[in-house]
């Protein structure tokens, strides 16, 4: 499985070319190995923050997002193999300012962090201290990547965090775009559109309404994970415990929600506008599900 950074639907990207794009992988690489490894068995995250960050500022000012990319595909694939800590991607977390690799970013560090003892929630705290603190490039972004994780537990602590947002926060995490369907994800964002009713805010409302567009109009799997521990309960290492459901019967499950939000909201078009997407994704699923070309490229099966 993909790191899921360089993922496109415009098709995949060309390699880096030129010497910027060969040097700057390696020296960000290295640099994030050689701090960690100075830091190995410290707890102190404020001091790797503080090494780290300037070389990852200068790294946002000097690259476009596609070199950022490429480097950060490396980076995550070091965390996965266990060579280089989950907390190396704090800093790039706290600094980039791109709404998608932010997002990204955040649900790799969720996945690899192994927190040891009793406090499963240290990394979920430590990134909504950067939502809350304002210490981030893009908190809208990061606090997307909690959500878009998929887990209820985190969804539920996100629940107070996103009262703090304001519109223009609430538009980056709009435009935060991560792999895979999630009901906790879908769920908050429904839970919120209905908060969002309660205060009138019609902008806040479109921009929450757009996600769950969004969500529908660049998924191709066809399928929903619905899970309350996406990571599990023993210090975040990954259990394969969620259930896999269809798209089109999972919006079954969700349709009565809709339609409450639209005989209540003021906002009618915005939901009727939500509605049909996911009506026609759900009818281009069935058809792709009848169809046996079709389904055995699509679901593979």
């Amino acid at each position: 499985m993909g790191t899921g950074l360089r993922e496109s639907r415009s098709g995949p990207r060309l390699p880096l070319q030129g010497s910027r794009a060969d040097s700057r992988p390696h020296a960000l690489t290295d640099c994030l190995t050689a701090g960690v490894a100075e830091l190995a068995g410290e707890q102190d995250v404020a001091t790797l923050l503080d090494w780290m960050s300037p070389l990852y500022r200068f790294c946002v000012s000097e690259t476009e997002v596609d070199e950022r990319e490429a480097m950060l595909e490396g980076v995550v694939a070091m965390v996965g193999r266990g060579e280089l800590d989950a907390r190396g991607l704090l800093p790039i977390i706290r600094h980039e300012p791109h709404p998608a690799l932010a997002a990204r970013l955040v649900t790799h560090f969720l996945q690899a962090s192994d927190r040891s003892g009793d406090d499963n929630f240290a990394c979920v705290r430590e990134i909504t201290q950067l939502v809350i603190g304002g210490t981030a490039a893009n908190p809208g972004a990061v606090f997307a990547g909690l959500v878009l994780f998929g887990d209820r537990r985190i969804t539920g602590a996100a629940r107070a965090v996103r009262c703090g947002l304001g519109i223009s926060e609430i538009r980056e995490f709009a435009r935060a775009r991560v792999n895979g369907l999630h009901a906790a994800s879908i769920e908050f964002c429904l839970d919120w559109l209905l908060q969002i009713e309660e205060t009138g805010c019609r902008a806040s409302f479109a921009q929450v309404a757009s996600m769950l567009t969004m969500m529908i109009v660049e998924d191709t799997d066809g399928y929903v994970v619905d899970t309350n521990n996406h990571v599990g309960p023993f210090v975040f290492r990954t259990v394969p415990d969620g259930v896999t459901k269809r798209f089109e019967d999972y919006r079954e499950e969700v349709l009565p929600v809709l339609r409450h939000i639209e005989r209540t909201t003021q906002n009618t078009e915005v939901i009727r506008n939500v509605m049909d997407v996911w009506e026609r994704h759900a009818e281009a699923m069935t058809k792709a599900r009848a169809n046996h070309n079709v389904r055995k490229v699509v679901f593979g099966a």
